[in-house]
This record gives C-alpha cells, structure tokens and sequence, in this order.
C-alpha cells in the first residue's frame, strides 16, 4: 500500500531540477601544523618525566612508610602495657636517619647532640627541649620508669620528623 502524501504539485516550484552542491570534507580536530605536533610531543616528554619523578620519589620514600608502619606497632604494643617496646623506639628512629643520612654523620650521635640533630632535619616540635630528652629515657631508662616516657605529643612528634624530615639524599 503506497500512499504518496504529497502531490506532484506540492512544494518549492523555484528549487525543482537543482542539484546538491558537495559539501567539502570534515574539518579534522588533529593538529595539521608541526606546531602543534611539538607542543603535542613535549607535553608527552613532560608527563612522562613528572611520571618519573613521583615513582622516584614514592620509592626513595618507601622507608618512610615502613618505619611508620613500624612506630605505629610499637605504639600499639606500649599502650598495651608492653614498656620494653618503648625501647624500639629509639632504635627505629636512629635506622630512619641511617636511611636517611651518611653513616659516619648519624652513628656516633648520642644524647644531646641526637636530639639537636634530629631538631635540624626538620620544622617540628623540637627533640631538644629541656623537657623533651624522651628518647635517651627509651633508650636507656629502666623499665619501671618506661610507664610515662612516651606521651600522645611525643608519639605524634616521631611521627612528625618519620614523615618530614630532609633526607641527605633528596
């Protein structure tokens, strides 16, 4: 059933008979200068080396996660009544300066001239307050006097320096 809707009398009498004009082809949104291709080339150059750069810096930095990780275990052990693990405490901080720093400038430091470096590697509360000394009392104190050695500012403190200090190597 062919029903034709319009007449052969209906519409524009002045258009019958004309032809379609070709259109010209699509305008391309790729770049057709060299300009734009070596823009194109060195934004590709620049995020791969940004790329490299975080990797690089995610890895050097993986130490720093691991001595958190750490502190946070040794946290969870001193509140638990564990006071020996206070002692782990200085220890883990003088393994991250290792890290992050020459061992002849880290090893043989003691006391107060630790704290006056640690105070150096970073801006924070500083280790060498007169009140401060916790960690030549971690690390030396008997046990019994371990029980308030570590409070919250100094577990925050640690966490601190772990996470900004400057390395040598940086």
């Amino acid at each position: 059933m062919n029903i034709e809707l319009f007449g052969p009398g209906w519409g524009n009498y002045s258009i019958r008979g004309i032809l379609e004009i070709s259109l010209p082809k699509d305008v391309s949104m790729l770049p057709q200068t060299l300009g734009w291709k070596l823009i194109a080339v060195l934004l590709i150059i620049w995020f791969f080396y940004t790329l490299a750069k975080k990797i690089r810096r995610y890895w050097r930095n993986r130490y720093r996660r691991v001595a958190l990780a750490n502190l946070e275990r040794i946290k969870q052990q001193y509140i638990s009544g564990e006071l020996e693990a206070a002692r782990e405490v200085a220890r883990l901080i003088k393994a991250t300066a290792l890290h992050s720093f020459p061992r002849e400038e880290v090893a043989s430091l003691n006391g107060r001239q630790w704290e006056m470096f640690l105070d150096q590697c970073y801006e924070g509360p500083e280790f060498s307050r007169s009140e401060a000394g916790f960690l030549n009392c971690c690390a030396y104190a008997p046990t019994c006097e371990l029980k308030d050695a570590i409070g919250p500012e100094h577990w925050q403190q640690l966490a601190l320096w772990i996470k900004s200090h400057r390395s040598a190597y940086d």
